[in-house]
């Protein structure tokens, strides 16, 4: 028998890389489904003579590569995998050239024989299906009339609005995805021109589109309007424009010139954002220079303009001059209306005396805020002088309130905040304040009853790359003895990377939410991502408690939309067929109410079984429908409370403790194998089931900057076994040999 140095191949490459989600049509190589025949290395003479005794160790071979990676997401099923290795494995094979490797010549010239069917092996590669599986799979067809509506005559106002739509974003970043999209959309007939231009010059990309100078989008809004020209300049409303590139807009030397001559001819004008790209997340302190500052020219041409702003920036990046200028900018005729102020780089000054008698840098920040008698929505970034000698400084009537980046906010100011200015707040943005904790939410009921939407960003940024300073400042997050209280006007909650707390502090913070599920009708978004540590089992039995809670109490379980209802086509069919079967005009699922309507389940339900379940006209008792999965068959049936008995009274705890068992927002599907898990269900007094999202999950992952995949750990050197495919499937004698 050949000793095991005769069995020597090399192996095939094992990728266990992900593939990318920008891929959207995969490209696979030939090289991974060639069959190739490979010969037995011929450097001993035993290699030959143990070849021509065995020649399944001589023949062919199929290279494929075995990947181990997870599916991209949690939609992926296994009819999915099936249909892409359909498509991706080719039907036939690369013939071999003349020029094929054979280094054995008693190998070549050996009778071909048929193979043995091979069995499956763990890991191995899937046999693709047929095509005409994957051909029916993939490919849905729509029962339709054939006609196409003429969307040319919709009105401008909503075809404008499915530009908008359908646009959105129109510039991420550096790139501009929906302006190609948007002018070919201007060009298909007339009546798409006006709307779509309109959705691409509401906020025109300038700081994103990169042309020559002729071409420039400044130059083209400065140019004069013709007869056979729109008139793009009255269709700005907003200007976004990037201060380190401002100098490149226009010619050299004339972007001041240009950009007051822009805000002259815009006349419908109403926001102007001119921000620095460092001042975005992860928020890296900046270099001391900036070549670029608010020119004079700008302001002049504001006051000589008639317009009336909505929104404005300022950075203190962007000018040298003190508090006292810009309180005589907001008494221009052009601020008189502003509704959004957004405040960026604005440090803290010196503590003074007591016996001081110069204002601080707060009070003058404030008493040039205060001119703006209009203002509803006030925006802090990156801003130190946010603190507790600021903000009740600030006007009373706000609306929306965003701070984000400000290290100087502590739980305590806020909270003394919103009891005097949070009585008309329906906006509260918390992002990213490191020494901001959540202990101000027992108060927040009383202190914001109007407030709608809440949302808090616990993830922290380094002040500089090469050192770690991004920990949270503060002790704990929520103690145990804090309760929440939460406004019954809340329509959204987004609280992401709560950490630093107990386990009884966050089971706290959780039962608040469930406990005030009756007081939130208004709810709809309740996403939520905590960190609680403790040790791994514990943790995943708090994970399945109240991710599974949560979901109970809020999310709402909508009903699957009918089939029949994709075309008018479908449901007359539809219709006919069961007209056709039951012999009755209505189909036997709904039933013509007196008014000429069509009833629902819910409705035939009541209908159809009025006199055999329901004995008593006169009993309150709702009837619940739902359906029973049995082993074998499902059956529809109707669930009645059982009519209560004659000792108990009307206002008997019995008779209560029935009817809260029978209300409908506690109707679970019970099954016979269900019977047993559901002793464990935690009974829930109230169920709100109105939220469209509900996004938990609970985990002890440390927030990072940046996270990291497997793409980023791999090399490009090879492992030195890409002709073994992972299978040990040569059988000599008996004896298995991986080498």
């Amino acid at each position: 028998m050949a000793g095991p140095t005769s069995l020597k191949r090399k192996r095939a490459p094992i990728s266990y890389r992900e593939d990318s989600t920008d891929d959207s049509s995969a490209v696979t190589s030939e090289d991974e489904f060639v069959e190739e025949r490979r010969p037995a290395p011929a450097k001993r003479s035993s290699n030959r003579h143990s070849a021509q005794q065995h020649p399944k160790a001589a023949r062919s071979r199929r290279k494929c590569i075995i990947s181990y990676k997870e599916a991209s997401s949690d939609e992926d099923s296994n009819d999915c995998h099936e249909e892409k290795e359909a498509l991706l494995t080719p039907t036939t094979k690369r013939p071999r050239t003349k020029h094929s490797p054979i280094s054995n010549a008693g190998i070549s010239k050996m009778p071909r024989r048929r193979r043995p069917r091979r069995r499956g092996i763990l890991g191995g590669p899937v046999k693709a299906p047929s095509s005409k599986v994957s051909s029916t799979t993939t490919t849905e067809c729509f029962i339709t009339d054939g006609h196409i509506p003429d969307w040319s005559s919709l009105p401008y106002h909503v075809l404008l609005q499915i530009f908008v739509y359908a646009s959105h974003p129109l510039c991420d970043g550096n790139s501009v995805p929906g302006v190609p999209w948007l002018l070919n959309m201007a060009r298909i007939c007339a009546n798409f021109t006006k709307p779509a231009l309109t959705a691409l010059y509401r906020n025109p990309p300038i700081s994103a589109l990169e042309k020559t100078r002729k071409n420039k989008l400044v130059q083209h809004l400065l140019e004069p309007a013709t007869r056979n020209k729109e008139d793009y300049k009255v269709m700005v409303r907003r200007l976004e424009l990037d201060a380190t590139r401002m100098s490149a807009l226009t010619a050299p030397g004339r972007s001041d010139k240009d950009l007051a001559a822009l805000i002259l001819n815009l006349t419908t004008l109403k926001e102007i954002d001119i921000f620095d790209p460092l001042d975005r997340p992860p928020y890296r302190r900046r270099p001391k220079s900036v070549r670029w500052h608010y020119p004079d020219g700008l302001f002049t041409a504001l006051h000589e303009s008639e317009l009336h702003l909505k929104s404005w920036r300022w950075n203190s990046s962007l000018t040298s001059k003190n508090y006292f200028w810009m309180k005589e900018i907001h008494g221009d005729r052009a601020f008189q209306n502003l509704q959004e102020l957004m405040l960026t780089n604005y440090s803290q000054g010196p503590v003074l005396q007591e016996d001081d008698q110069h204002p601080t840098a707060e009070e003058l920040l404030a008493s040039a805020v205060a001119v703006l008698s209009r203002l509803k929505s006030l925006v802090f970034e990156s801003s130190t002088i946010v603190n507790k000698r600021l903000l009740p400084l600030l006007p009373q009537n706000l609306v929306n309130l965003n701070i984000t980046n400000c290290g100087s906010i502590t739980s305590d100011a806020l909270q003394d905040f919103l009891v005097t200015h949070g009585t008309h707040l329906e906006e509260l943005v918390l992002n990213h304040n490191q020494a901001l904790d959540i202990s101000f939410l027992p108060n927040l009921k009383g202190s914001c009853p109007r407030l709608e939407t809440l949302r808090m960003d616990l993830n922290y940024y380094n002040h500089f790359a090469t050192y770690q300073d991004s920990d949270p400042k503060y002790a704990d997050l929520l103690k145990e003895h804090e309760i929440p209280s939460w406004p019954s006007t809340l329509r959204s909650i987004e609280m992401v990377y709560l950490r630093k707390w107990t386990a009884a502090a966050a089971k706290t913070f959780f039962e608040s939410l469930i406990d005030s599920a009756e007081e939130l009708p208004d709810l709809r978004e309740l996403v939520l991502k905590a960190m609680v540590d403790t040790n791994w089992r514990e943790r995943a039995a708090f994970r399945d408690e109240w991710i599974a809670r949560l979901r109970r109490v809020f999310l709402r379980n909508c009903p699957p939309p009918n089939p029949h209802l994709v075309s008018l086509r479908a449901f007359r069919e539809w219709k006919e067929s069961q007209i056709s079967v039951t012999g009755d005009e209505t189909p036997h699922n709904e039933v013509a109410s007196d008014d000429g309507s069509v009833a629902g389940p819910s409705r035939v339900a009541a209908s159809s079984n009025k006199g055999n379940i329901v004995q008593d006209s006169d009993s309150d008792v709702p009837i619940l429908y739902h359906r029973r999965h049995m082993r074998r068959r499902k059956v529809a049936t109707y669930v009645c409370i059982p009519k209560p008995k004659q000792t108990e009274t009307w206002g008997s705890p019995q008779r209560l403790r029935a009817r809260g068992k029978a209300s409908g927002s506690q109707i679970e599907m019970a099954s016979g194998d269900e019977t047993e898990g559901s002793k464990n269900v935690v009974g829930e007094q109230y169920i709100q089931g109105r939220c469209r999202v509900v996004d938990v999950r609970i985990d002890n992952l440390r927030p990072r900057e940046e996270l990291f995949s497997e793409n980023d750990f791999l090399d490009s050197e090879v492992s030195g076994d890409e002709d073994w495919n992972g299978n040990d499937d040569i059988d000599i004698d008996g004896a298995v040999y991986a080498w």
